[in-house]
């Protein structure tokens, strides 16, 4: 499930176009690793913010870090199970599922 949201300069909430959603891709996803990517297609996307929640929406304590690619997320401290990444960008918020296979 991907929930694509933008808040406009009323505080309201909208959804927005699917090209954005292929803006943003994480790999590998399901994932056995240590860490997974966040790959972005666009140049002109910029990531603010990014939260990781678990399936009952608490927050989960995870580095990131930035390099020439995107983003790593590291993973270690994940359990088995589904996440929700929440990408705050200039043009709107996203929430990408992730899930963890470890």
């Amino acid at each position: 499930t991907i929930v694509v949201m933008r808040i406009n300069k009323y505080g309201l909430i909208s959804n927005l176009n699917k090209d954005f959603n292929n803006q943003i891709n994480i790999y590998p996803n399901p994932s056995y690793q240590e860490f997974v990517r966040i790959f972005i297609a666009d140049i002109n996307l910029q990531i603010y913010e990014l939260q990781i929640y678990d399936m009952t929406y608490r927050k989960v304590n995870s580095s990131l870090s930035r390099d020439s690619q995107g983003f790593k997320i590291d993973c270690k401290e994940l359990s088995r199970g589904i996440y929700f990444i929440q990408i705050k960008t200039n043009r709107g918020v996203i929430t990408k599922q992730l899930v963890s296979l470890k």
